[in-house]
C-alpha cells in the first residue's frame, strides 16, 4: 500500500493551518501560476491549450493537481488528468459520497478519514493519500499532490493511480486465486450477465480458497462461484444496512449483510464470511474482500 500526501487548494477561502484568508477570484491556471511548486503543471497546461480550455470550461469541480515533484516522477496525459478531477466541489468529505466518480468515465476515487480525522483519498491499486491543505477559487477546488512515502524509503512524489481492470487489480493486490476463478469463469461472460454495467464483487482471499485451485474446477463451476459473488451496479459499504439482502447474478442465491460489532459479515456464499476490506477500486467497479 502506497501513501501520498496532498494539499487541496480551495480558491475563495484559504484554509491552511486553521487560518482563514480571503482570496481574489481567479482562474485555476492563474492561481496555480502563483505557486512555484506547481510550475510544471502550469507549463503543461500552457503547452496543451486543449487541456487548458477543457479545465477552465469545467464548473464546480475538485481538482487534485500534482506538483513539480509528482510530475517529475510520472507522466500526466489528458486521460490521467481527468482522473484527478471530480465534477463537484468536495471540501468536506461528509458532504460527498465515500466513492465519487471522476470525470474519467467509469473511474472512481475513494474519500475517507483516518484515525486522526485527516482527509484521505484512495485511488487505484490501494494507493492512498492524505489531504493536508485546502484553498478555494470561486466554485472550484484544487488538491495538490506534494509527497509520497513508503515505509522507510526516502520521500518521493507521484500522481494518482487510475484504477485498472479487474484482472490487473487482483494480480497487483495479490488475490490471485480469485483472479483465476474470474478468468476461468470468463470476464466477458460476467460483464455480459451484468449488462456491461458497473459491477460490485465480493472477492475471497487466497486463504479462503485453501488448497482448491480454480484452474482445476472447469468453466461451469467457476461461473457458478463467480455469479454468487457479483452484483450489478456499485454497492459501496456506506449503502449497507444490517440484515439487508443484495441480489447477485445468481438470482436464487442472494446475499445477506450482517453487522457484527464493528465488523460486517455476508452470508449465503453458501457459508458466512467476514468482510476484511471494503471498497477496493477497479475500473468500472468496486470490490469487497472476504475471508471465506
Amino acid at each position: 500500500m502506497i501513501y501520498h500526501y496532498f494539499i487541496i487548494f480551495w480558491f475563495k477561502l484559504a484554509l491552511a493551518q486553521g487560518q482563514q484568508k480571503p482570496m481574489n477570484t481567479e482562474t485555476v491556471q492563474s492561481y496555480l501560476s502563483n505557486l512555484p511548486q506547481m510550475s510544471t503543471l502550469v507549463s503543461l497546461l500552457n503547452r496543451n491549450t486543449w487541456i487548458q480550455s477543457d479545465l477552465e470550461g469545467l464548473k464546480n469541480i475538485t481538482f487534485f493537481a500534482p506538483n513539480n515533484d509528482a510530475l517529475a516522477a510520472s507522466q500526466l496525459d489528458m486521460d490521467l488528468l481527468k482522473y484527478h478531477i471530480l465534477n463537484k466541489p468536495c471540501f468536506d468529505w461528509k458532504e460527498c459520497q465515500p466513492i465519487e466518480e471522476t470525470i474519467r468515465n467509469g473511474s472512481f476515487i475513494k474519500l475517507s478519514y483516518n484515525n486522526n480525522n485527516n482527509k484521505m483519498v484512495e485511488s487505484g491499486m490501494l494507493h492512498s493519500a492524505t489531504v493536508i491543505e485546502s484553498h478555494q477559487l470561486g466554485h472550484s477546488n484544487i488538491a495538490s499532490d506534494i509527497t509520497l512515502l513508503l515505509s522507510s524509503i526516502p520521500y518521493y512524489h507521484t500522481v494518482l493511480t487510475r484504477p485498472v481492470d479487474l484482472v490487473q487489480t487482483l494480480t497487483q493486490c495479490g488475490w490471485t486465486s480469485a483472479r483465476d476463478m474470474f478468468e476461468e469463469a470468463g470476464i466477458s461472460t460476467i460483464q455480459n450477465n451484468a449488462l456491461n454495467s458497473q459491477i460490485t464483487l465480493f472477492v475471497p482471499t487466497n486463504q479462503a480458497f485453501g488448497t482448491v485451485d480454480p484452474k482445476t474446477l472447469g468453466k461451469d463451476v467457476n461461473q457458478l462461484l463467480a455469479n454468487l459473488l457479483v452484483l450489478k451496479g456499485i454497492k459501496t459499504s456506506d449503502q449497507w444496512q444490517n440484515q439487508s439482502t443484495i441480489e447477485t447474478l445468481n438470482h436464487s442465491n442472494n446475499l445477506t449483510l450482517i453487522k457484527n460489532g464493528s465488523d460486517w459479515e455476508v452470508t449465503k456464499l453458501p457459508s458466512m464470511a467476514r468482510i476484511v476490506n471494503t471498497d477496493v477500486l477497479f475500473e468500472n467497479g468496486v470490490m469487497h474482500i472476504i475471508d471465506q
